[in-house]
């Protein structure tokens, strides 16, 4: 999903320990990404703007393995991977996608919100969601895009944006000013950073239980074609400036709104 450089990072420098913890040897995680890099051209391939691209991931492990302790590791050619990799050749290949098929939503079927509601709740808030749409994330994290299948659009390249649905998360804002305009404007900053043709509308304040909120408009390009709404509520919390992007195109988005403002209601913080 979009705005995940961080999150992206953290699990390859996860990846790296895990990799050294099993016996593996984890410069071959930074090889892999010099070899992703090569392949791309200059720059590495672009699997989604907000990611670091594979030079950048290298470098990452490289300098991760520095603070690592010493250790012999295996050279790969154990019995067991061997019969992986056996099990893996037999496997037959995947369906190949062109044309428009390639660039339609992940799933069929009607992504508009059903007028029933479940809960979804993690470690730092809970929030209930259409029963038709799924949530897409570790309830153990903050982080958490709740979305139809039929809403969540892929490209030709492989990249998937979410066409209608919600992203929850929290944020750190640069200045951490603990003011929430400023704050609010920092996080604006960065997504515009990932999304160049994305325009701010207007912000107005409001509450959600007893903490005080700012919704802000934003309108980007949607993967589904035309312009979309992105409707940016933030809240600031012990944890970080808490963020829901609420989106849709902005032809279907009057429809979308009230089953939006509906879940905003129903946010509930655990501190």
């Amino acid at each position: 999903m979009k705005y995940s450089r961080d999150a992206e990072t953290q699990a390859d420098v996860l990846g790296a320990r895990m990799m050294a913890k099993a016996g593996y040897n984890p410069i071959e995680m930074a090889r892999f990404f010099e070899m992703l890099e090569a392949q791309g051209g200059q720059g590495g391939p672009q699997f989604m703007a907000s990611h670091p691209n594979p030079g950048n991931r290298m470098r990452t492990i490289q300098e991760e393995i520095q603070y690592m302790p010493r250790s012999n590791y295996t050279n790969g050619d154990s019995a067991a991977f061997q019969q992986l990799k056996q099990r893996v050749g037999s496997l037959p290949a995947a369906p190949r996608q062109t044309g428009s098929a390639a660039r339609g939503a992940v799933a069929g079927g009607d992504p508009r919100p059903s007028g029933r509601l479940r809960e979804y709740r993690n470690s730092a808030f809970a929030v209930e969601y259409p029963d038709n749409w799924e949530a897409f994330g570790d309830n153990q994290s903050a982080m958490v895009t709740i979305a139809p299948r039929s809403g969540l659009v892929q490209d030709g390249r492989g990249n998937v944006q979410v066409g209608y649905g919600v992203m929850v998360s929290f944020a750190t804002p640069h200045g951490r000013s603990r003011n929430l305009s400023a704050d609010t404007q920092d996080l604006i900053a960065q997504l515009s950073q990932s999304n160049p043709g994305m325009q701010t509308g207007q912000a107005k304040r409001m509450t959600i239980g007893r903490d005080q909120a700012l919704v802000s408009t934003l309108y980007n390009q949607s993967p589904m074609g035309g312009r979309e709404i992105n409707m940016l509520v933030t809240v600031q919390r012990p944890e970080g400036l808490f963020y829901m992007v609420f989106i849709g195109p902005e032809s279907e988005f009057r429809n979308l709104q009230p089953i939006y403002e509906q879940m905003l209601r129903t946010v509930r913080f655990n501190s």
